[in-house]
């Protein structure tokens, strides 16, 4: 794997360089970089990584610029973000400029790894840490076809909460009233064992129910 390093603090770069080296799968940190204005300027050189682990808070150019940008001009890298977000709005436009998923900083080595293959895969992943501090509970059901339990203006729900839409303006847009959207949210919310918004899009990018 082609890796490399985004956080304005050279300690933890350090230390998950140090976890990255001891990976039983062959790694190679291309570079690191304190912020995201100096990432892009590596990527732009030619430097260009298969995954980013790209954290959400720095100075100069923060992880959700850099993410934009990713997103325009590098949309072939897979972006890991490194950080524990608990505002909604945040997490769902970093979920929109195509990050791959969310990890906390104390995440465990053998975790990293599995998380790091499994987007290099094209997958999207979520630490344990991470995801219990964004979302408080996530739980799949696996016996279930998520897809088989959803009806066709479900489908649409779902998909357009994954957009920047604000339920009013779905509501709008599939011509329904805002209580009907509302039992729709709470359909979904009890399917599928979530507890919010943030929460309902992750489940559905997990398990391929919506692509952004």
């Amino acid at each position: 794997m082609k890796l490399a390093l985004c956080d304005d603090h050279q300690l933890f770069r350090k230390g998950l360089r140090q976890l990255i080296e001891d990976f039983t799968t062959p790694s190679e940190i291309l570079w690191e970089a304190e912020n995201g204005r100096d990432a892009l300027y590596y990527i732009r050189k030619g430097m260009v990584p298969e995954i980013l682990l790209l954290d959400a808070q720095m100075p100069i150019m923060d992880g959700e610029q850099t993410a934009n940008i990713l997103k325009s001009e590098f949309p072939e890298i897979k972006v890991l973000v490194l950080s524990m977000l608990d505002e909604e709005a945040r997490i769902l436009y970093l979920l929109r400029q195509g990050v791959r998923g969310f990890i906390s900083k104390d995440i465990r080595p053998q975790e990293l790894e599995e998380g790091l293959l499994i987007v290099e895969k094209g997958g999207y992943y979520f630490s344990d840490a991470a995801t219990a501090h964004m979302l408080e509970t996530i739980q799949s059901n696996k016996n279930v076809n998520e897809k088989e339990m959803l009806s066709d203006k479900e489908t649409q729900f779902l998909v357009l909460s994954c957009s920047e839409l604000t339920y009013k303006e779905i509501a709008e847009q599939m011509q329904l009233s805002f209580k009907t959207i509302d039992h729709y949210r709470i359909a979904l919310f009890g399917k599928f064992k979530v507890k919010s918004r943030v929460g309902l899009v992750i489940y559905a990018l997990k398990h391929g129910l919506v692509h952004l």
